[in-house]
């Protein structure tokens, strides 16, 4: 029988900081006069995720119920809360702001899985990278947090999409909340073949 896989998971729960900038009066006394002057006031809205550690917790458990079958199971190696100046300063992440983020959570125990409140595009509401190891996803209802979660980390696996209507709709890889969750006997194969597989090596 083959030995499990254990992949442990950097989880980042990301407040986005946007600025913004508004001009407000303000009377300055000049000598015995007072006069009205225009001030430019910097205010920064946060933007936090919307998900906490137990859902989470919630979703690797939903992903390690779909990823049995391949016997590869995913660890919370740790869960933290942090705040960045949002890229671009939108507070709706997109492809760019993506790969900005990922440079400052980048993967180190294994696969580092940021959360943000908004992600733009991808109609599964994440995206991921297997060549840096590092995947987003945007606050789901907990329905669907874990079947994104799951076909997220299994890019990092080295699975990509399969897109043929009818046939694949299915499968975890089939890019739509309305998929199922099955794996193929050869995508099974290929994440336990894959680079991140290795990587982590096996636990018996």
């Amino acid at each position: 029988m083959p030995a499990s896989i254990s992949v442990p998971l950097d989880v980042h729960l990301v407040t986005l900081l946007v600025e913004s900038f508004r001009v407000v009066p303000r009377q300055v006394q000049v000598g015995r006069t007072t006069r009205t002057q225009n001030e430019r006031v910097r205010d920064v809205r946060e933007v936090p995720p919307g998900v906490d550690r137990a859902t989470v917790a919630l979703a690797v458990e939903t992903t390690n119920q779909i990823f049995r079958p391949a016997d590869i199971q995913f660890t919370i190696n740790s869960c933290t809360s942090d705040r960045v100046e949002a890229p671009q300063n939108q507070e709706e992440v997109n492809e760019q702001s993506f790969f900005d983020l990922a440079r400052q959570f980048p993967a180190r125990a294994a696969a580092s899985v940021l959360v943000v409140n908004k992600f733009q595009g991808a109609e599964l509401g994440g995206q991921a990278v297997e060549s840096i190891g590092v995947c987003i996803m945007k606050k789901l209802g907990p329905a669907d947090s874990g079947k994104v979660l799951a076909h997220e980390l299994g890019h990092l696996l080295n699975l990509n999409h399969v897109t043929q209507s009818g046939v694949d709709n299915y499968n975890l890889m089939y890019p739509s909340l309305r998929a199922d969750d099955r794996l193929s006997a050869d995508q099974i194969n290929t994440a336990r073949t894959s680079n991140l597989a290795k990587r982590v090596g096996h636990s018996t």
